[in-house]
């Protein structure tokens, strides 16, 4: 599958691989406004690692408005296609709940945080395994 991007008045197009590859490089040296142009139509299509990233991305507000509703919303696009690391990710944010000082951030449900960490573990994701034994002693 091609993307298509705008960069000015050029459309560039690109193959996924390249996309997605081009989009982790660019987060991981805090190229967000290139992470995002890479990743979130990648993300938009249904690609699980773009989901995961761009989940991240608004968790941390990393090039976007920190957002922990659309953070909530892309972990579970991309745990709910097998996304051990999203999964993972989904279950921290259910266990950690809205911070009592800003109110941000999504409702504390231990059940959901056990399910995604559950999950995640079962895929061999150490630190699912960890938080599992330490918060709800399997």
């Amino acid at each position: 599958m091609d993307v298509d991007y705008k960069s000015g008045s050029q459309v560039i197009i690109m193959d996924t691989f390249s996309a997605l590859q081009e989009g982790i490089t660019a987060y991981n040296q805090k190229n967000y406004v290139m992470a995002l142009e890479r990743l979130k139509p990648l993300a938009e299509v249904g690609n699980a690692k773009a989901q995961l990233f761009l989940g991240a991305m608004y968790e941390e507000g990393c090039g976007v408005e920190q957002n922990h509703t659309e953070a909530e919303k892309w972990y579970t696009q991309a745990a709910e296609q097998g996304d051990a690391e999203a999964q993972f990710n989904l279950g921290l944010i259910y266990l950690k709940g809205r911070n009592i000082f800003t109110g941000s951030g999504v409702d504390k449900d231990l059940d959901a945080a056990k399910k995604w960490f559950t999950l995640a573990a079962n895929q061999g994701d150490t630190d699912a395994q960890k938080t599992l034994e330490k918060f709800f002693k399997r």
